[in-house]
């Protein structure tokens, strides 16, 4: 359970913050809801309590847990295809979906040093933007940092050295 004013990453929006929790009448039953405010995406969600697991709400890492996961891949060089990205792609949004911070990370590493070695096509660049915001923003909450910081570190830890 979370409380108001907790840090949480709703996957694939990214992270916020929940502002509040209400209770609301439906067909003539009580159910609490968690309203999130999405750091990115100028948003609220509201949000069942009884959907949280099936949606993968979880709490921000902390930003050594996030540095960790990312050094973690360096030293094994872990490498992901991107190609072809067409018969991936709905692969790749799975895994942003379910937000488990390692699979993410792989992903946005290939992304980011694909995008610095050439260029990323239409589709990349759209799931690229997806997993970039969502890690951005949960650099920004962990780190209390603004969002070109959050770019910043995000493109240090993709680097291959």
């Amino acid at each position: 359970m979370f409380q108001v004013g907790d840090e949480v990453v709703y996957p694939p929006y990214g992270a916020g913050y929940v502002i509040a929790i209400e209770e609301k009448t439906i067909q003539d039953e009580k159910e609490k809801f968690y309203v999130i405010e999405l750091l990115l995406n100028e948003l609220n969600v509201t949000l069942p309590f009884n959907l949280v697991n099936k949606r993968n709400i979880r709490s921000v890492l902390s930003f050594r847990d996030l540095s960790d996961v990312f050094t973690n891949l360096i030293h094994d060089k872990t490498e992901v295809s991107l190609f072809p990205l067409h018969q991936k792609l709905k692969k790749y949004e799975n895994i942003l979906i379910k937000g488990e911070m390692t699979p993410i990370a792989k992903v946005i590493q290939a992304l980011v040093r694909k995008k610095v070695k050439s260029s990323l096509n239409s589709t990349e660049r759209e799931l690229y933007n997806k997993y970039f915001n969502m890690v951005v923003s949960e650099i920004m909450i962990s780190k209390k940092i603004l969002t070109e910081e959050a770019e910043t570190l995000l493109y240090k830890m993709c680097k291959d050295e």
